[in-house]
């Protein structure tokens, strides 16, 4: 289960940047959520669907309306950095502080009865490596974990074609959002993170609203659904973000 992180204190102006780019972080894609719920049985729903893979198959009455076409869902690997694992919450959140106070931005997932510290989370296995050489300087005990994201064919109708689009956008800001964090965590940069993610979160909404009533597929009726119920959590969470946000810079403010 996916715990918020809590900081001991925020000592200075820029610890007060990384504390906010450990709330955003948490925002950055849909993506996020879905993992760090499915992290243990690795049942993990991500709408990648590859846009050069689709192939026409005329039906035998050559109805337009009827013209199939097979999507293909790509293999994918998700990889992340397991840095400690502990027996219960308090300890992981204690050493998760412990890892924020050096400069590390982690998060704390249950698996097995154990909670474990991860840090890091990008479909690039070489920027996970990079980054692991600097944190086993630390923590040598640190290791790559990854998740793979079986691929699968989908039957669809003409008119799910929107549904395909959607998920093609969504993967597209999935890969841009995770590249982004791990950018700008050390730039301390969570402006450009919420602007991009108020834009993303119009795009999605737009090309959610082009589905149509009807969708043939029970796979996709299934996507669309998960679709619109993060694009829904995004808006929430980012604007309880932004709340909390002020908080901290209030607090912070009136140490000075």
């Amino acid at each position: 289960m996916l715990r918020r992180l809590t900081i001991r204190r925020i000592k200075s102006y820029k610890r007060k940047e990384k504390y906010i780019l450990v709330i955003m972080f948490f925002l950055i894609a849909p993506l996020v959520s879905i993992v760090f719920g499915k992290i243990v049985s690795k049942r993990i729903i991500v709408p990648y669907i590859s846009s050069n893979t689709e192939k026409a198959k005329e039906s035998a009455n050559n109805n337009v309306d009827k013209v199939e076409k097979i999507a293909e869902l790509d293999e994918l690997d998700l990889y992340n950095i397991e840095v400690k694992e502990f027996l219960d919450l308090p300890s992981a959140e204690d050493f998760l502080n412990k890892l924020n106070l050096d400069g590390i931005l982690g998060y704390v997932s249950k698996s097995n009865n154990k909670y474990k510290v991860f840090t890091s989370i990008t479909f690039n296995k070489k920027e996970v490596e990079d980054q692991l050489k600097k944190i086993k300087e630390k923590y040598p005990n640190s290791k790559i974990k990854s998740i793979r994201i079986q691929g699968k064919q989908l039957d669809i109708n003409e008119s799910d074609k929107e549904v395909v689009n959607t998920t093609n956008l969504i993967n597209k800001i999935y890969i841009e959002e995770l590249s982004m964090w791990q950018k700008n965590m050390s730039e301390a940069n969570y402006e450009e993170i919420k602007i991009k993610m108020n834009k993303n979160n119009t795009e999605i909404e737009k090309s959610i609203e082009k589905y149509s009533d009807k969708i043939n597929n029970d796979d996709l009726k299934n996507l669309y659904s998960i679709l619109k119920e993060n694009v829904d959590n995004r808006k929430k969470q980012l604007m309880n973000s932004i709340l909390k946000i002020r908080k901290v810079l209030r607090k912070h403010t009136l140490a000075l």
